[in-house]
């Protein structure tokens, strides 16, 4: 907690300086690229095997699902802001990043690293558990890396479009979209 204030308190002084001189800190949305997402993917793939832990995203505690992704991202675009209830924030749901961050993806644009959303059978609200995708195995099934509480450990799995398995299905593919800073103003600009 000490650590978060020190940084918070830098960031904020940080700030103001800049708005001393004339520049202002603007949130830029943008969405990953394949190089960014293939990263995030060697990065999670790296996790493989560490516990899963509900509401967790880190390698010492542990992983949940949307803890396992938004961790991964992190490591690869330092400074990643989410969309949630229209605030910028660090963390996401599954919901959230479902509903808020990604621009969905047809079957044939899914790519490394793309975010994988899967629903219980029978729900069409919303989806429930999520993971990165890994590779295609045929045309109807990929791998995908996920923090897995069947497993009770981050796991690479197959699965498949058309299939249920363990009372979920596939509901759809995105392309993380994010936000990072931008300083710009008065003759500054630093992208983040």
């Amino acid at each position: 907690m000490k650590a978060y204030r020190l940084s918070y308190k830098i960031f904020v002084i940080i700030l103001l300086l800049l708005s001393l001189i004339g520049c202002l800190l603007v949130f830029t949305p943008r969405e990953v690229t394949e190089e960014q997402a293939s990263e995030s993917l060697l990065v999670a793939l790296e996790q493989e095997g560490k516990p899963y832990s509900f509401g967790e995203q880190s390698p010492h505690a542990g992983f949940d699902c949307s803890g396992l992704v938004i961790w991964a991202y992190q490591q690869v675009i330092p400074g990643i802001r989410f969309m949630v209830n229209g605030e910028l924030e660090t963390d996401a749901t599954v919901e959230e990043l479902y509903d808020n961050n990604i621009r969905k993806l047809n079957i044939e644009e899914i790519k490394p690293g793309d975010l994988i959303f899967l629903i219980r059978d029978g729900e069409l609200t919303y989806p429930t558990h999520m993971g990165l995708f890994v590779r295609w195995i045929d045309k109807t099934k990929f791998e995908i890396i996920h923090a897995s509480s069947y497993w009770g450990k981050v796991i690479i799995e197959v699965w498949s479009l058309n299939e249920v398995i363990r009372g979920h299905r596939f509901y759809c593919a995105g392309r993380l979209q994010y936000y990072s800073y931008d300083i710009v103003n008065g003759g500054c600009y630093y992208s983040q």
